[in-house]
């Protein structure tokens, strides 16, 4: 559970080139189409491939997000978690 836990925060630290689609609402092919037509970074909305939830997010709030995640990527509980996928 750490390492998925330690994943996702070290996405949110690279956040401008995340590329994240959910396909259990909705196909594949229907998401690559919504993300072809998207600027980086994309998180699609889980019920909505057409709403990509980061375009309506200021940079600085995605900059502060960032800075938390790798803050807390740095705390005892996270930091010997290697992540090697």
């Amino acid at each position: 559970m750490a390492v998925a836990f330690k994943a996702v925060l070290q996405q949110l630290v690279n956040y401008s080139n995340m590329n994240v689609a959910w396909d259990i609402n909705y196909d594949s092919a229907m998401a690559s189409l919504a993300k072809s037509k998207m600027e980086r970074p994309i998180l699609l909305d889980p019920a909505n491939p057409t709403n990509n939830v980061f375009s309506a997010s200021s940079p600085s709030a995605l900059v502060h997000v960032s800075q938390i995640a790798r803050d807390s990527m740095e705390t005892p509980l996270l930091r010997d978690v290697s992540i090697n996928f």
